[in-house]
């Protein structure tokens, strides 16, 4: 493929964050300190320049942990010719004046739109009433306000087989989300479930960047590394069907990728695709079948998803 379909970039500046949220995709928390700096964001920059992507959201972990950092990233998006938007869960919205002065520096680097989280993960629900007041106080300075609002998969939710959505809907059960246990929801075999539904892994329409170069369809799959090739090259189609990973998802489904680590396909003890991929992945990253970016699953405190 060429990078044309790619909408947007999804940059990781940081894993460090005040929170340690059970549904975190990447392991956040307050103990890890992966984070760009810099140099390599102005490399990363440089290198997706004339790359055809036009947006990129700088997300975390939090990346308001360090200001200066996603303030110079922000400009350099905006200087590179890129949207920048970031990602944040508006822990230091402290006051009414922290927030304006807060939106004013990011806007004066290029912010065009800024994204707060507001959930009980977050412990801060609040923020979406909150959110056409908010919206007043930032329309001056030319930035867009969204609010994302996830919820566990239990409760009233009795089958999350579809997935999250981007902004709002019910957490992806990946990352930590995967060594939790959920009630009321209903399980799937392998075998009931196709390939990825989020996205055509041969064909992203987005994809994720760490501080170490990976450039990943889902946090913890990588396609190559940004430093090492451009991003053409690294999206091209010959790259891509050689991923191993890929292979397996995209030419046979869940059940065959099951089998070739001795997961009983026909066993009902996935809540949705993303837990039977995840699973599946981390059996093949512990036996050594496949490689898989370490600096991703650093933050792992356990090896074995729940079942």
């Amino acid at each position: 493929m060429s990078t044309g379909r790619l909408k947007y970039i999804i940059l990781l500046l940081t894993r460090k964050c005040i929170f340690q949220c059970s549904h975190c995709e990447i392991f956040s928390s307050p103990d890890v300190s992966d984070t760009f700096n810099t140099t390599s964001l102005r490399k990363f920059f440089q290198k997706i320049r004339n790359s055809g992507v036009t947006d990129v959201i700088i997300s975390g972990g939090e990346p308001f942990l360090y200001f200066p950092l996603l303030r110079f990233a922000v400009q350099e998006a905006s200087n590179n010719g890129i949207k920048p938007t970031v990602w944040t869960s508006g822990y230091w919205m402290a006051n009414v004046q922290m927030f304006e002065l807060s939106i004013k520096y990011l806007a004066e680097s290029g912010l065009k739109r800024i994204i707060l989280s507001s959930d009980d993960f977050h412990h801060n629900r609040s923020v979406s009433e909150s959110q056409k007041f908010l919206r007043e106080k930032i329309k001056s300075y030319n930035v867009e306000l969204g609010i994302s609002s996830h919820d566990t998969p239990d409760g009233s939710t009795k089958t999350v087989k579809n997935g999250a959505l981007p902004l709002k809907g019910i957490a992806f059960v990946r990352g930590r989300g995967a060594y939790q246990k959920y009630s009321g929801c209903e399980y799937y075999s392998a075998n009931e479930l196709s390939n990825c539904p989020h996205q055509k892994l041969t064909a992203p329409e987005y994809v994720y960047a760490d501080s170490t170069g990976n450039i990943m369809p889902c946090p913890g799959i990588t396609y190559g590394n940004i430093y090492k090739s451009s991003l053409e090259s690294i999206l091209s189609d010959e790259n891509i069907t050689s991923n191993q990973f890929i292979n397996i998802l995209t030419l046979g489904d869940f059940d065959k990728a099951a089998r070739m680590v001795d997961i009983d396909p026909n066993e009902k003890r996935f809540y949705d695709h993303c837990h039977c991929c995840y699973t599946i992945r981390n059996a093949m990253r512990l036996s050594g079948m496949l490689q898989f970016p370490e600096s991703y699953y650093s933050g792992l405190d356990t090896t074995e998803p729940v079942k």
